[in-house]
């Protein structure tokens, strides 16, 4: 059920797992220092901002801009970004058929951008359709997808409805 829905992948003909939806088990563009932790793969850059919300814990997203792969850092701290690298920072929310599997068929597009002018220049020469995010909005839209998915509600399920203790 789980690959079927997308939150895990696997290479075909091998059983090992490459990504448990947000987290990629081989290296991406995108990569989250957790504070206290590891150093975690994100599927995408939403993916990236949404996760210290996820988590509850400060983190680093170092990326680069898909455009002039000039680095981009974004840190979030008290759930409030503190820095990032560029003023101008952009953020590209792809559209999301209905069918779709949002990590493999929409995470590659959702990138950073150091400028909306990378972020049009890229857009005009892939067509991709979606809209564009600043950096303040892509943080709001990952904190609102992953800030509760793994909050319990009152009766002990975590929001995927499954019991807290059978994780």
């Amino acid at each position: 059920m789980l690959e079927a829905e997308g939150a895990i992948h696997r290479t075909p003909g091998d059983r090992s797992i490459t990504h448990a939806y947000p987290f990629s088990n081989e290296p991406t563009g995108h990569s989250v220092q957790l504070d206290p932790g590891p150093r975690v793969f994100a599927m995408c850059a939403i993916d990236a901002l949404g996760m210290p919300f996820m988590l509850k814990r400060d983190a680093q997203i170092e990326s680069a801009c898909i455009e002039c792969a000039s680095p981009v850092r974004v840190q979030i701290q008290a759930a409030t970004i503190r820095q990032h690298s560029q003023a101008g920072l952009m953020v590209w929310l792809a559209d999301q058929p209905e069918g779709c599997v949002v990590a493999i068929d929409i995470c590659p597009n959702l990138n950073f951008f150091c400028s909306r002018e990378h972020l049009e220049r890229w857009q005009r020469r892939t067509a991709s359709s979606g809209r564009q995010l600043t950096l303040a909005e892509a943080v709001g839209y990952g904190r609102k997808v992953f800030e509760a998915l793994l909050d319990d509600d009152a009766d002990g399920r975590a929001a995927d409805g499954l019991p807290t203790h059978d994780r």
